[in-house]
């Protein structure tokens, strides 16, 4: 089996700040009433993920699927540069105070 050079290495933590850098300069992918559904949220995440996936993944990306059906428990695959196949389900976490 071939380890990924994505997640078997610190590259990871790149492509981690990149995504993080990129939501964060999303201006309209959430708004009010979606703010406030996690499930709102997460379809919004997975939907502006998916249209950038292959771009935020750079050179570790390599084959890439986001066509799942609803109840499918992966959101997005992708197989990377070395052919290991990886796959992520967007789940939105309510933000809180406590």
């Amino acid at each position: 089996m071939t380890k990924s050079p994505l997640f078997h290495t610190k590259a990871y933590q790149q492509v981690e700040a990149d995504i993080k850098k990129f939501l964060n300069g999303q201006p309209d992918f959430l708004n009010k009433a979606t703010a406030t559904s996690t499930r709102a949220a997460g379809d919004a995440l997975q939907s502006v993920l998916a249209d950038h996936f292959q771009e935020l993944l750079g050179k570790h990306s390599g084959k890439y699927s986001k066509d799942f059906a609803r109840r499918a428990m992966v959101d997005l695959a992708f197989e990377d540069s070395a052919g290991a196949w990886s796959g992520f389900q967007i789940m939105a976490k309510p933000w809180s105070n406590i």
